[in-house]
């Protein structure tokens, strides 16, 4: 299959919301480098070989971060709203003709200047054809990885070759998969990894369903918590789940939580119970071997299931977030 990159576009967000878009202007050979980089190491060639084998977006989808499709036109508008794209969809898929030709898109009233402190690369745009179709590709940028200000040893281990510093003041990594990719002519959107394309949009969208699921398996004794294998209480309550999925912070704990994250043993975890407030203390049911979370303590549960407040209580830094 031939691929060819046309156009590579960056998308960045400011406050949490998609702000700019900018054209990177590199020549042929340059964009060469990226889909080889895209071909060789990541999920392109494989992302465009499966289409016919991914499923329409459900629940399971979002739960398990199966590969999944929507249908982004105006006739499927209540399902794009009702999974919470419909800002990807109006400022992205409806202007695509709009910043195809521009160097720099604005989604706000004005064009203002790069706001370097505010303003985050987010995730990268390839415009793709290969020679029946045409693609946005999309993938996440990792913002750990963006580099500021920054001076770098260019190291050459050759005796005769001499070393340099270097400095950069700017720079985003390049991706070696991609995260989603749009087909223009029919209209569907593939996504390939859900929780990256959840956090590309600031949607939690995945994390969300993934937390209620995991939130029924304590309820039925499938996850448990400690080395002793304690079953939970409190989440048959609707007003400890509400809760739960009002903080983003708990919805991503709980949905990433399997079992093997919660180490230390039931004895340890009560024990640091003491340093906390009484309203924030989880109680314990050692006959029936459970722990007992309410609307009050849901934020030490959320907690201690990825040992972080046992472990600052055991170090002496006792806030709880």
């Amino acid at each position: 299959m031939t691929i060819e990159i046309k156009n590579i576009l960056i998308v960045t967000s400011k406050y949490s919301k998609l702000h700019n878009i900018y054209r990177v202007l590199i020549d042929t050979t340059e964009k060469k480098k990226v889909l080889e980089l895209l071909l060789q190491e990541g999920n392109l060639r494989q992302s465009l070989n499966v289409l016919d084998d991914i499923d329409e977006r459900n629940s399971k989808s979002l739960i398990d971060g199966d590969n999944y499709f929507i249908y982004l036109c105006e006739e499927n508008k209540a399902e794009i709203e009702n999974s919470n794209l419909l800002e990807f969809y109006s400022k992205l898929i409806i202007n695509q003709e709009k910043f195809k030709d521009s160097d720099v898109f604005t989604f706000k009233r004005t064009l203002t200047s790069y706001d370097k402190e505010k303003e985050k690369p987010r995730f990268y745009m390839f415009e793709i054809e290969t020679k029946t179709k045409q693609f946005i590709a999309f993938s996440l940028i990792d913002s750990k990885n963006v580099v500021r200000k920054r001076s770098f040893l260019e190291w050459s281990p050759t005796v005769n070759n001499n070393s340099s510093v270097v400095d950069i003041s700017e720079g985003v990594p390049l991706p070696d998969s991609i995260t989603g990719l749009y087909e223009r002519d029919t209209n569907k959107f593939y996504v390939y990894k859900p929780f990256d394309f959840d956090k590309m949009l600031y949607l939690h969208e995945a994390s969300k369903e993934k937390a209620k699921a995991n939130m029924g398996q304590f309820q039925t004794g499938k996850l448990t918590i400690g080395k002793e294998g304690y079953t939970v209480k409190g989440f048959e309550k609707e007003i400890v789940r509400e809760k739960i999925m009002t903080s983003v912070r708990s919805i991503n704990r709980i949905a990433k939580y399997d079992g093997s994250d919660s180490q230390e043993s039931i004895e340890v975890i009560e024990k640091v119970m003491e340093k906390l407030e009484i309203d924030d203390q989880l109680e314990f049911d050692h006959d029936g071997k459970k722990v007992i979370t309410n609307e009050y303590n849901y934020k030490t549960f959320v907690g201690v299931i990825h040992d972080s407040i046992v472990q600052r209580l055991i170090s002496g830094d006792i806030n709880i977030i």
